[in-house]
Parts: structure tokens; C-alpha cells; sequence
């Protein structure tokens, strides 16, 4: 006998059943059928394949009116086509609707024939497939029909409801979302519908209709039923952060350590919109617990770098993917692409504003320019206090497909790019477009105004923006901080100190008293002020995070130019250290500041100065050094005309009582006046020699700024040894007359 004894004898068994083409489907004709797909499924060699047909049609030519016959025919024409070819659905297709009219009233001809309508897909011309989609004859329409039909001739036939949720899921096009819903739910929970497999495609069938609630009952059946584990956890944790609970974060991580490959699979699909090559390869080759280890680190990382308490990226991760597969996906996932588009995502899933949504999130403002002929467009802004960034979508080919572009006049051609398609969306009025934007960034209104001379550098100007853009929207992700009542606040990073043979990171801030809330206690107005730190180092790698809340006391609620001053000190090693602070009372009111940065010396080794902290008497933030008086940092950089400054700073390397050389300027900063006769005094040059007190020696000064009058000055501290090595550090500040500049 050719082929695999098994199938012919199966076929033999169907045929001696009992299942004549006028008796109903009974369920031990539906578990041989899939017992047969199953097999099927395992088997790859096309030729053994051909084979069985051959046999199959050989004996149907004596059992023309077997239904079951031409339902094995069908599915073994289904597998020749997922290995050999697009004919071969034909020929599925062809046999499902043959057993579709010798039992009328059986649902699995139909379930069959759905298969056959996915396998032959749509068109391969795109203007056919376009007509395809507007008719609802693209192939999930058509693969959707016939299983909506299979179970209005039994609502409780298991597999055409996994597979109809499964191609919904699927579907760009004419999407019955409700339909596939209403068909879940009018089978309840009834012993046919039982099984692990039906309740895992109502879950995310649920979810997807925006019933979330429903889904995680399903999800959990799922689980009960004998699901597997790892999959359960995930789909439950995709649905808690759904429901913006972070309490889905533990079953996402007791999930990751399941080493189930469809498990593993989606964990790392729902990684890569926003991971690098690096981080999914160390996901890919994690096992187990190790796998936990990696995500817990990925996410960790995120939290800090935004400043964010543990969970909330993850959550608002999975939010984004949500409204993104609601919102963004891509109709046609064939894309072209033109001479002038250089972003290229390579997604087949979401546009370009999917990619920017899921890696940053929804826009803080968001415009568009419709006109006459001009293609569909779009602006995004998110606010920064790093800078604004500003990303330009256009949908030339599709309507649904908008990508990214680098300027502005890139949406009606008017940029100088060349094109080697023109589409039908072209045109449109250019001052009008400009004009449109110009609420985004002041360089907009410039444009819109700009002479003859100056209009190509600015549209050069904006190009260059546009740049920036897509390669921070593009290969960078976020979560920043938003509030929605604003905080006054300034903060200083400054390095100066040691924590063992580390130097210490001083961050302080000032917070203005009229901008904060307070509560009237016995003791005064209590200020309670959250105060968020990170530090990372030159290439990104996470140095510290802080997240801690103080109660700040005063005897009376604090105006206009006074201020509430904190300090936060972190070791950190040496080398350019980046820093961002947050200060927040509630989760309405505060601010994001923008990153900064400070140089943090080796505290051993050659010759180094640390950082200048600068204060006055009563004023400013107070650090106590292990051996010494307090230290005033005052981060407002403020001081009172005529009043006095206080200067710290720390020499390292150098051997004790070794010779050293230190002076110390102060210059004012700006116009000079009429030959430099006005203005007063303009700087200050303070200098001595002193003997090194050993690795760490101490430098204090009290400087009188009196005759110095309003303005900015840059003070410089100079530290030479005995063998003519000079080190420097710089400070700026300003005196003003106006008093209450600060409060101790």
C-alpha cells in the first residue's frame, strides 16, 4: 500500500460510519476529521501528500456522495496548499463546497471552505485586491462569511469559532468585530464550548470588542481548563494593564518563565516595537527564570530612566499596543516606498504613527491640513523640556498608511525631494499649510513670513528638525512625566564630595513658595514635595535613582520669589554623568526639568578639582562634609547684591602638604559700556598659595561681592601643583537687588 497505512484506513472507517450525506454531523465524525488535520499537520513532504490524494480520488470515484470523503479530500488539499501551492486551496475549496451541498445542514464544510478563502488570499494586482476590500470580497471577508455561516448551523461548533476569532483578529478590512462577539456570546458556556482553545478566542476576541472584564473571566476558564500556563499569565497580564491595573505585572513576569514556544513568542512580539537588537537577543536566548531576569531588568531601566515607580511602563506599554492595533494597523501590508521617504519601519503591522505611538505615546498636540487634492496629513508635537519634538505624517499611496516625513512642505511636494510616483493627492496651498503648523513651533511662524533670502535656510532649518525627529521617534522610547498644573522649580547637579573612592552627585532644586500647595498645621505650612532623581552615565547605563518625599516646614505660606530648597546626593563614578529631576506634589502638580549634566573627577589619581558649590549665609540647600563646617548650595544661582558667597570645593591627587597654587575670578559678564567707564566694578581676583591636606583637601572661601553691581558673573577657580599641572572649574551667577531671592 502507497502512502501511510493510517490515512486510507481512516478514510475506510468514515466511510463505514454511518455518516451518509442526510444524517447530521455527530461529534466522533468531527474528532476523526481533526484527528486527520492534526496528522496532516505534521506531515511536510508534499510528494506523500500528492500521494494520498491520489488515493483519496481513487476511491472517491466508487463513494461520489461520501460527505466525509470530500471533507478529507478538502483537508488535504488545505495542507498541499500551505506547503505546494495557491492551486492547491482551489482545489480545497472546490471539495468544501461539494460536501457543502451533499450536507446542507453540517457546519464543518463550511469551516473548511473559511480555511480555503485564506489560503487563496486576494488579488495579486492591487487596483483587483483594492475593489476586492471595497466590496467585501477580500479574503477575511469571505473566510469570516463562511464560518459565520458554519455556525448559524451550529453555534457551538468549537473550531470555526477559534479560527473565526483568529481571523478577526487578523482582519484590516471590514471588520464584524460585534458579530464575532455576539457569536461567542450566544454559545454561553455550555459543555460544546468548554474547552480550553474556545475560551482563549472569546478572551481575546473580548478584549478587542472592549470588553475587557469578559475577557479576563475567559482567560482565567482558560487556565482552568488546562491552558497553557505561561499563555494564560500573559493574556490575564495584557488585560489587567488593559484595565490600567498594574496588578498585572505579576502574572506578565510569573508567565515569562514558562519556556512554551507560543508563550515565548508573544512576549517577544510584544517587545520589539520598542527594544533593540541587543535586548531581544538577550531575550531570545534567556531560559526560564533568566527570561524573567531579562524583562524585569528591560522594564526596570525604563521606570528609572522616566522617572516612574515600578510597573508603570510596562502598563502604559501595553495600553499603546491596545490602541494601537485599534487605531493604526495597516490595511495593505505591502509597502512601497519612495526616493524622499528615508524612515523605513519595515513593520507589516502598524503605520508610522503606530511606531511613534508605541514608543512615545499619544501626541500633546496634534495637527491637520485638509484641502482640495492635498493627501491626508499629520503634525505631532510632544513637549519636551529637552526640546520639543515635531513629526510630520503623510498617506500618499493609502489613506491608512501614513509615513514619516522630514519637513513640513514634504506634505504638498514643495520640499526639493524628488519623487518617482506622483499620486493623485498632490496640490494644495503652501502658506496655508505653514500657517497651519505654526502653533507648533515658532520656526513656522518664521517660515510663514520669511523673505525670498532667508526662506531656503529656514525650510533647510526645518528639514534638519525633522531629521532629529524621526531618529528620536524612531529609535527611542519613552514615558515623560506629565502634569497638569505647573510647578516653578530649578535644579543644579554638582560633583563634589566622596562616598568611599566614589564622588558624590549633589542634586538640588528650588521650589517657588507661590506655585506650591500647602497644608496649615500646629507647627506651621507643611509643603509636601516629591522629589524624583536619575543619573546615568555618558552611553546611557543607569547610575542612580532616587524617589522619596519630604515635608518642607515654614512658619508662613511662602510668595513670589521665595523659594523651598532640597538636596539629594548619590555617589556615581567618574566621567560625565547625566542627570533629570522631577519635583511633584500629587500626580496633578509639577514639573519635568530638563537634562543636564556634570563631570565627576577621579577622587584618586593625578591632580583633579571637583565641582565649586556656591551659597551665602542662610541660604541654600546644606551638606556637611564627613569632616567639617556645612556646606550652602544654593541652586537658584542668586545672590543678593552686596552680600557675601561662599565657595567649597575639593583638590585630589595631590600628596599631603605638597605646594599648591589656587586663585580664584570673578568677572561680570556682557557689554562693557562706553569705553568701560560704567557699569562699577566688573571682577574680582582672589589668590594664595596653600600646602595639600592629603587626598582630599578642602577649599573655602568667603567672598564679598560688595562693589560689584547687577548682572551675570562667571567665577573661576584655578588649582595649580608644584609641577605646573593646572586644573579649572567655572560657575555662573548673578546679583540682583530685589531681596527674598531664597529661604534656609
Amino acid at each position: 500500500m502507497a502512502g501511510r497505512p493510517w490515512r486510507l484506513l481512516l478514510s475506510c472507517a468514515l466511510l463505514t460510519s454511518g455518516a451518509a450525506s442526510g444524517h447530521a454531523q455527530g461529534p466522533e465524525a468531527v474528532q476523526r476529521l481533526m484527528a486527520v488535520r492534526t496528522q496532516l499537520a505534521a506531515e511536510a513532504d508534499s510528494l506523500a501528500l500528492r500521494r494520498r490524494e491520489a488515493q483519496l480520488i481513487e476511491l472517491a470515484r466508487t463513494h461520489r456522495d461520501s460527505t466525509l470523503l470530500h471533507l478529507e479530500l478538502g483537508l488535504v488539499a488545505l495542507r498541499l496548499g500551505e506547503v505546494g501551492g495557491r492551486r492547491h486551496f482551489e482545489d480545497a475549496a472546490s471539495e468544501f463546497e461539494w460536501a457543502a451541498e451533499l450536507a446542507p445542514s453540517w457546519p464543518m464544510p463550511w469551516w473548511g471552505l473559511a480555511l480555503a478563502e485564506e489560503g487563496l488570499g486576494d488579488s495579486r494586482v492591487s487596483p483587483v485586491a483594492g475593489i476586492q476590500a471595497m466590496l467585501g470580497k477580500d479574503k477575511g471577508s469571505r473566510a469570516a462569511a463562511a464560518l459565520h455561516q458554519a455556525l448559524r448551523l451550529e453555534p457551538s461548533f468549537a473550531p470555526a469559532l477559534v479560527d473565526l476569532a483568529r481571523i478577526t483578529e487578523a482582519q484590516r478590512f471590514n471588520v464584524r468585530l460585534d458579530e464575532t462577539v455576539s457569536a461567542f456570546r450566544l454559545v454561553g458556556s455550555g459543555a460544546p464550548t468548554d474547552r480550553a482553545d474556545v475560551q482563549l478566542a472569546r478572551g481575546r476576541i473580548e478584549r478587542l470588542g472592549g470588553s475587557p472584564d469578559s475577557a479576563l473571566a475567559a482567560f482565567r476558564r482558560y487556565a482552568a481548563l488546562g491552558g497553557v500556563p505561561g499563555l494564560a499569565q500573559l493574556e490575564e497580564a495584557r488585560t489587567l494593564f488593559v484595565l490600567d491595573s498594574l496588578s498585572g505585572s505579576a502574572p506578565y513576569f510569573a508567565g515569562a518563565a514558562s519556556d512554551d514556544t507560543a508563550a515565548v513568542r508573544r512576549y517577544g512580539d510584544d517587545l520589539r516595537p520598542i527594544a533593540s537588537d541587543s535586548e531581544m537577543t538577550a531575550l531570545a536566548t534567556a531560559r526560564g527564570r533568566g527570561r524573567v531576569n531579562v524583562l524585569r531588568q528591560f522594564w526596570f531601566l525604563r521606570d528609572r530612566a522616566d522617572l516612574r515607580s515600578d510597573g508603570e511602563r510596562l502598563r502604559e506599554h501595553y495600553r499603546r499596543l491596545h490602541v494601537a492595533r485599534q487605531r493604526f494597523r495597516l490595511a495593505e501590508t505591502k509597502r512601497r516606498y519612495d526616493t524622499d521617504e528615508r524612515y523605513r519601519s519595515g513593520s507589516r503591522e502598524f503605520d508610522d504613527r503606530g511606531i511613534v505611538y508605541i514608543r512615545h505615546g499619544a501626541p500633546d498636540d496634534s495637527v491637520r491640513y485638509v484641502a482640495m487634492g492635498v493627501c491626508a496629513n499629520e503634525t505631532w508635537r510632544y513637549r519636551r523640556p529637552d526640546g520639543d519634538v515635531v513629526l510630520h505624517f503623510v498617506a500618499r499611496d493609502d489613506v491608512q498608511d501614513f509615513r514619516l516625513v522630514e519637513s513640513v512642505l514634504d506634505i504638498v511636494d514643495a520640499g526639493g525631494i524628488t519623487r518617482l510616483r506622483q499620486e493623485s493627492c498632490q496640490g494644495g496651498n503652501i502658506p496655508d499649510l505653514v500657517l497651519s503648523r505654526v502653533g507648533l513651533s515658532p520656526l513656522y511662524d518664521r517660515l510663514l513670513n520669511a523673505s525670498r533670502n532667508n526662506y531656503l535656510q529656514l525650510a533647510n532649518e526645518d528639514r534638519a528638525q525633522g531629521q532629529r525627529a524621526i531618529r528620536t521617534g524612531t529609535t527611542t522610547d519613552s514615558y515623560a512625566l506629565r502634569f497638569r498644573t505647573p510647578l516653578y522649580a530649578v535644579a543644579d547637579g554638582l560633583v563634589v564630595g566622596r562616598d568611599g573612592a566614589r564622588p558624590l552627585l549633589h542634586v538640588t532644586f528650588a521650589l517657588e513658595g507661590a506655585s506650591a500647595w500647602s497644608r496649615t498645621t500646629d507647627v506651621g505650612e507643611a509643603y509636601p514635595v516629591r522629589l524624583r532623581v536619575m543619573a546615568s552615565g555618558a552611553g546611557g547605563e543607569l547610575l542612580a535613582s532616587v524617589d522619596t518625599a519630604r515635608i518642607f516646614l515654614a512658619e508662613r505660606k511662602l510668595g513670589a520669589n521665595e523659594f523651598l530648597m532640597g538636596r539629594i546626593a548619590v555617589p556615581v563614578p567618574p566621567g560625565v554623568v547625566r542627570y533629570r529631576v522631577a519635583v511633584s506634589q500629587g500626580e496633578e502638580r509639577g514639573v519635568l526639568l530638563p537634562m543636564d549634566s556634570a563631570l565627576a573627577p577621579p577622587v584618586t589619581g593625578p591632580l583633579a578639582l571637583s565641582d565649586v558649590a556656591l551659597g551665602a549665609p542662610g541660604v541654600g540647600a546644606r551638606w556637611t562634609p564627613p569632616a567639617g563646617e556645612p556646606v550652602r548650595m544654593n541652586p537658584l544661582a542668586l545672590y543678593r547684591v552686596g552680600g557675601t558667597l561662599e565657595l567649597y570645593a575639593e583638590i585630589y591627587g595631590v600628596a599631603a602638604s605638597a605646594p599648591l597654587s589656587v586663585t580664584l575670578d570673578v568677572t561680570r559678564q556682557g557689554r562693557r559700556g562706553l569705553f568701560g567707564l560704567f557699569g562699577g566694578k566688573r571682577s574680582l581676583t582672589i589668590q594664595s598659595d596653600e600646602t595639600a591636606d592629603g587626598p582630599a583637601s578642602a577649599i573655602r572661601r568667603s567672598v564679598s561681592l560688595a562693589g560689584l553691581p547687577e548682572g551675570d558673573y562667571r567665577l573661576a577657580l584655578r588649582v595649580q601643583d608644584a609641577t605646573g599641572t593646572v586644573v579649572e572649574r567655572r560657575r555662573t551667577f548673578r546679583l540682583v537687588k530685589r531681596p527674598g531671592v531664597g529661604s534656609p
